[in-house]
């Protein structure tokens, strides 16, 4: 029997969540197919062949599957109403799986590369109001980092940023 899609947002990494809500809500013609994935379900789209890879970032909370509302099926993936949605998905920090490897269309997934410790202290940071998970690999520049210790040191003396 085959696992189920879970198509909640809930186990997504928060301030990957924050990004696929902004792109949903940028894009009100896409709804979202599978969000985070259970072991169960990898292994069994692994053994149909409808995944190439042992891990998926879907199972870090950091990757969705998407598809337009009226299609009962994903269209192709070089289908130009994606081109829009790409577009948005890449301001995001959101790569796609079509621009990545041109197939898999339909699959967006968190565009930073960071160590899972990294990915704990951005949620942290994001959920206590510190930052708003602007890109993480950029260079910070000396007034935004003033700005992020200022937050840090409201949250430490009061609990909030």
């Amino acid at each position: 029997m085959e696992p189920k899609a879970d198509r909640s947002l809930e186990k997504l990494r928060p301030w990957f969540r924050q990004r696929v809500e902004q792109l949903l809500a940028t894009h009100p013609e896409v709804a979202v197919h599978e969000a985070w994935r259970s072991e169960e379900r990898q292994a069994y789209l692994r053994k149909t062949g409808a995944s190439k890879i042992e891990r998926s970032k879907h199972q870090d909370g950091l990757a969705v599957d998407i598809h337009f509302k009226e299609a009962p099926h994903f269209p192709k993936s070089s289908d130009l109403r994606w081109d829009p949605v790409r577009r948005t998905a890449h301001h995001l920090g959101i790569d796609n799986g079509w621009d990545l490897w041109r197939w898999d269309g339909n699959h967006f997934q968190c565009a930073y590369n960071l160590k899972e410790w990294e990915y704990d202290f951005m949620d942290w940071a994001v959920e206590n109001g510190i930052t708003n998970g602007d890109d993480p690999k950029s260079p910070i520049t000396l007034p935004r980092l003033m700005g992020l210790f200022k937050k840090f040191t409201n949250y430490i003396k009061n609990g909030k940023a």
